[in-house]
């Protein structure tokens, strides 16, 4: 695969460690339950529209807003999840190249800067509520009737 990773300044870009007592048959929801995070808080603070392209991607009308890549990591009898997360936030058009035709920026949608603090302690706060319930339930199921409703299989 020919994939380009690019990050320039003005995106958002941060790695979520988290040391689990999951099972590694549990792990690939929580990639599922940032993405969640990340959708709702771009829909109740900025009225974007995003949804998750199966299994995490992050799309707004058909261009890619983010992703999500998550690693295990066993150290003894510790499991560790690794969660990194790149967010297209306060990038021009320019600064997307050269997969300009197929991404997109918070700041290009709405034609603002945003402020990624506040945006990161949302995704964060939204991100805690649901890992530490699913963590405690393992009732994936409720989590996922609210997931399914912005989750796209193509």
């Amino acid at each position: 695969l020919e994939r380009v990773w690019i990050s320039p300044e003005g995106g958002l870009w941060f790695t979520i460690i988290l040391k689990t007592r999951l099972e590694e048959k549990n792990l690939p929801e929580v990639t599922l339950i940032a993405a969640y995070s990340i959708t709702a808080v771009l829909n109740t603070e900025y009225g974007i529209k995003a949804i998750i392209k199966w299994p995490n991607d992050i799309y707004y009308e058909r261009l890619k807003l983010g992703g999500i890549l998550t690693e295990v990591e066993k150290i003894n009898s510790d499991i560790y999840l690794i969660i990194g997360i790149g967010i297209n936030a306060n990038l021009d058009t320019e600064d997307l190249a050269p997969l300009r035709k197929k991404s997109v920026s918070i700041k290009t949608i709405l034609g603002k800067d945003i402020e990624r603090e506040y945006f990161l302690s949302k995704i964060l706060l939204d991100f805690e509520k649901d890992y530490k319930y699913y963590s405690r339930t393992k009732d994936f199921k409720t989590l996922f009737k609210k997931i399914e409703k912005i989750l796209n299989y193509d």
